[in-house]
């Protein structure tokens, strides 16, 4: 599985590349700290998952989401915030996020929740178009 990271602190970048790594089969194919490299890099590594802060450098992690869901719209996104208000939870889940997690509490899960994008991801095709 590709993964793209976007956090504005190179510890949290170093921390979420260690975790991903040691998963074994996760490729981290980009990071960036900032809204126009995480917009370009995503788009053009076309990763499996990102991993995106909210807060971030030149602007929000919601005009990330916002832009690369429009133009990916099956890329799987777990935002990752500081500040899990009621209000930014509603804007990116309508925005295409599929999972918003609180890093002070949750930041645990996103091994697992990275497992279950993967796993839903190889599954056959519910046509059976892949099957024998």
């Amino acid at each position: 599985m590709k993964a793209f990271l976007v956090d504005d602190s190179p510890m949290a970048l170093e921390q979420l590349g260690a975790m991903l790594f040691e998963m074994g089969d996760v490729e981290i194919v980009g990071e960036a700290g900032n809204v126009q490299d995480a917009e370009q890099g995503i788009l053009r590594s076309r990763p499996d998952v990102v991993i995106l802060d909210i807060q971030i450098a030149g602007g929000s992690g919601v005009d990330v989401l916002r832009t690369v869901k429009k133009a990916l719209p099956s890329l799987k996104v777990v935002v990752l915030t500081n500040h899990p208000f009621f209000q930014y939870r509603v804007k990116c889940m309508a925005w295409g996020a599929d999972y918003f997690l609180d890093k002070h509490n949750e930041y645990v899960r996103i091994p697992g929740i990275v497992r279950q994008l993967r796993w839903a991801g190889e599954r056959p095709d519910s046509r059976g178009e892949d099957l024998p």
